[in-house]
C-alpha cells in the first residue's frame, strides 16, 4: 500500500512540473548522513540435515538492541541531463546478551535452557543503480531506475551453559543481492528548498525460494551555499526471504526506519 501511495506522490509532482523550462540539476551529490535508526527482525537457521530451526525475534529472544545511531554514504552522478547512477552504503552491526528461557534450534546447534548467550549481527548494505528522467526541468525531476540491493548478512551467537566451560558456536554469513526497480521524485520548493521521494521495490518466488524487498524514503533538502546542502528525512525498509534451498536453509525478516539529518556536497 505504501508502495502505491508514493507512486501516486511522485506522478503528481511530474504534473506540476512538467511544463517548466528544462535545465539540468547538480552533477554529482555526495551525502554523508547520520542515522537514528529502529528495527524488528527474525531469524531461522535450519540445520546441514534439514531439521527446522527455531523462529526467533532477535530483539525480544536474543535481546539484540532496537535502536541504533550509523552512518550512511550516498553518491548521485549525473553523467547527462537525464542519466545518473545512484550509489549508497551503510553498515548496521548490533549486539546482545541474554540467556535461552527454552530450548532453541540454531543451524546446527540446539541451546538448552538456562544457556548464556552472546550475539552478533551486522547487515552491510550496498545499493547501486542506473536512473532515467522522463521528467527533468528547473524545477522537477522524476525518473524511474533498475538496481541491485545487496545485503551481507553476518550473524553468529555463542552460548555457554552457566557455571561451565563448555562453549557452543553457530554462524551464518550470506549475501542476497536482489534486483530492485525504482522510482524517484525531486521537486524544488524555492530557491533553496527540494523535496525528495524515493522508492525500490522487489519480489520474487522461485521453487524454494521466496522473498520481497520495500524501500521507501523522504527528505527535505536545504541549500544553505553554492556547493553545500543540509538535508533530512525518513528512511523505511521491509527485507523478507525464506528458503527451503539447500544453500540457503532457513529465513530473514527484517524491518528498518530511521530519521536521518546529514550534509551534500553538489557540484
Amino acid at each position: 500500500m505504501m508502495v502505491w501511495r508514493l507512486v501516486v506522490a511522485c506522478l503528481m509532482v511530474a504534473a506540476a512540473g512538467a511544463e517548466a523550462e528544462e535545465k539540468s540539476w547538480p552533477t554529482l551529490e555526495l551525502g554523508v548522513g547520520g542515522y537514528i535508526s529502529s528495527f524488528g527482525s527474525d531469524l531461522r537457521l535450519d540445520s546441514e540435515l534439514g531439521e527446522r530451526g527455531s523462529d526467533i525475534d532477535l530483539e525480544d529472544r536474543l535481546d539484540l538492541e532496537e535502536n541504533l545511531t550509523e552512518l550512511r554514504v550516498d553518491l548521485r552522478y549525473r553523467f547527462r541531463p537525464r542519466h545518473r547512477f545512484d550509489f549508497a552504503y551503510y553498515d548496521i552491526s548490533r549486539k546482545g546478551e541474554s540467556v535461552t528461557n527454552e530450548v532453541l534450534q540454531i543451524g546446527d546447534r540446539e541451546f538448552d535452557l538456562g544457556v548464556s548467550l552472546q550475539t552478533d549481527l551486522n547487515f552491510k548494505v550496498y545499493k547501486f543503480a542506473y536512473a532515467w528522467s522522463f521528467v527533468h526541468d528547473e524545477v522537477t525531476d522524476v525518473s524511474v531506475s533498475v538496481g541491485l540491493h545487496a545485503m551481507d548478512v553476518e550473524f553468529s551467537t555463542t552460548g555457554q551453559v552457566l557455571g561451565t566451560l563448555e562453549v557452543e558456536t553457530e554462524s551464518a554469513d550470506q549475501i542476497f543481492p536482489l534486483p530492485v526497480l525504482g522510482l524517484h521524485a525531486s521537486r524544488r520548493l524555492g530557491e533553496r528548498v527540494t523535496l525528495n521521494l524515493d522508492g525500490q521495490y522487489f519480489g520474487i518466488k522461485i521453487n524454494d525460494v521466496k522473498g520481497s524487498l520495500a524501500d521507501l524514503s523522504a527528505s527535505v533538502d536545504w541549500q544553505a551555499a553554492n556547493n553545500l546542502a543540509v538535508f533530512v528525512g525518513y528512511n523505511w525498509v521491509d527485507f523478507d526471504v525464506d528458503s527451503e534451498d539447500d544453500d540457503l536453509p532457513g529465513s530473514v525478516e527484517y524491518q528498518y526506519s530511521a530519521l536521518v539529518a546529514g550534509i551534500k556536497l553538489l557540484l
